[in-house]
């Protein structure tokens, strides 16, 4: 059963007059991916994990203006993402890219591979949790530019802090689906959507985990003295956080001293 362009398995969607125009004024992303694109979209049911174009351009833009070479990926799916990023780094540049199952990943390593940037992918197959710990206990905390998290979004309290540990100050991170096609603000008008649409009761009450713990993250992360926040309303919401210096004025000092 292919769920392909069936908004009502969609988190967040465009109406397709608007994504034919951000395809016009976008710059064309590399052919290879492109072709990942196309091979994701045909996936039965699982085709909507796919990321957006515009979140892989942002990505891609933010990895030219810090200069990040050494990044983390944390969920890959079919790897679209994963291979925006590769694209953009400098030689030298690495992805640590984290996925829970072999499946979805497998189905880009061509595309990496045509596009060349295979070998600027390092794929960890495992639990989250574990990969990200044991990073640590290799001795790379401190050491990453950029941290993508695009995982299960009951995971991004953790995420967060694992990510804390691992960035350099300045680091930067992004959280994609923050949003969550607007169930974070009305999750009742959420729930009653999802019953008229007639969702499968699995995918239902994954949304509304998912919504719920995703209202939990954005509360905590916007006051966290530890990060510089920006939540950008674009896709299906981006978060944002700068790694704030260990001994830099909090947000409540700068305020004091203004």
């Amino acid at each position: 059963m292919s769920l392909h362009g069936d908004a009502r398995y969609r988190i967040a969607d465009l109406s397709e007059e608007l994504r034919t125009y951000l395809s016009g004024i976008s710059r064309p992303e590399l052919p290879a991916l492109t072709a990942l694109r196309q091979r994701t979209a045909a996936l039965p049911f699982v085709a909507v994990m796919q990321g957006s174009p515009q979140v892989g351009q942002l990505l891609q833009f933010l990895i030219a203006l810090t200069g990040a070479r050494r990044i983390v990926e944390i969920g890959v799916f079919t790897g679209c993402s994963t291979l925006a990023m590769a694209a953009a780094l400098a030689d030298g540049g690495r992805i640590v890219a984290i996925d829970n199952t072999e499946q979805w990943p497998a189905v880009g390593r061509d595309y990496w591979s045509q596009a060349g940037c295979a070998d600027r992918i390092d794929l960890r197959i495992g639990d989250a949790d574990d990969v990200l710990s044991q990073l640590v206990a290799d001795g790379q905390a401190g050491t990453f530019d950029l941290v993508f998290i695009d995982a299960n979004k009951d995971g991004y309290l953790r995420y967060f802090e694992h990510a804390l540990v691992l960035l350099r100050d300045n680091g930067l991170m992004v959280f994609d689906n923050v949003l969550f096609g607007g169930r974070v603000a009305a999750p009742d008008e959420a729930a009653a959507s999802a019953r008229t649409l007639r969702l499968p009761k699995r995918l239902e009450e994954q949304h509304q985990t998912y919504a719920a713990a995703l209202r939990v993250f954005n509360a905590r992360i916007a006051q966290d003295e530890r990060v510089d926040v920006v939540v950008l309303p674009f896709a299906d919401g981006v978060t944002l956080a700068r790694k704030r210096p260990l001994h830099a004025p909090t947000h409540r000092e700068e305020g004091a001293h203004a």
